[in-house]
């Protein structure tokens, strides 16, 4: 069984997970309005408080519901950056797209196995399998971004501000799902519109191990 532990920076939590596949995503700093953030966490809040209200306070049963609560809120969230009303959406550049992607594939397989990802106008997805003990997971995330968003804002003659979101979400795949996810990945600008089938986005790749999706 893999191990799996749970740390926290910034209050939220971040899995340290030997040989298991992470669900990653990150997003461009100010690509999200707070009214939206805010009511996210507060239907967070009020779901997880039914439970307990249900008397489900800890075990399996109560990690399941919340697992679920966080699936559906995750959804939310990625539908609201999916319609980039608000804030930056550098990634649609293709010079800013091209070398994200690159520091995402050159990263393989030396920090990780890579199974896939899709650039998004103003975030991130990419499912890896976490193999080395001597290097966490927000290690792995946090050299990615800080690489890559110091030569995007080069690229945007930007100084002295972020370019990522200092946050990223990471999840333990559940056995059974790594097909389902990965066609979540690959579809994400199918869903929105953009393309009528993931291999016309330019911005996404899969790993030839797996078969593809749709």
């Amino acid at each position: 069984m893999n191990e799996i532990r749970r740390v926290y920076r910034r209050n939220l939590p971040h899995l340290q997970s030997l040989n298991a596949f992470l669900f990653c995503t990150f997003r461009l700093k100010g690509s999200l309005p707070r009214n939206i953030l805010e009511a996210l966490i507060k239907e967070r809040e009020r779901e997880f408080k039914s439970i307990s209200n249900e008397g489900i306070m800890d075990g399996p049963r109560c990690r399941s519901f919340k697992q679920e609560i966080r699936k559906r809120l995750f959804i939310k969230w990625d539908e609201a950056l999916n319609n980039h009303d608000h804030g930056p959406i550098w990634l649609k550049q293709p010079a800013i797209a091209e070398l994200v992607c690159e520091s995402i594939e050159h990263r393989h397989p030396e920090q990780y196995e890579l199974l896939c990802y899709t650039v998004m106008p103003n975030h991130v997805h990419m499912i890896f399998r976490h193999f080395r003990e001597d290097l966490a997971v927000h290690k792995i995330l946090g050299g990615l971004k800080q690489y890559t968003g110091t030569r995007a804002n080069r690229i945007l003659n930007r100084t002295g501000s972020a370019f990522w979101q200092d946050e990223s979400f990471d999840h333990v795949i559940r056995d059974g799902y790594l097909n389902k996810t990965i066609e979540y990945v690959l579809n994400n600008p199918i869903a929105f519109k953009h393309i009528n089938h993931w291999q016309e986005w330019a911005y996404s790749w899969l790993s030839p191990a797996h078969s593809p999706t749709g």
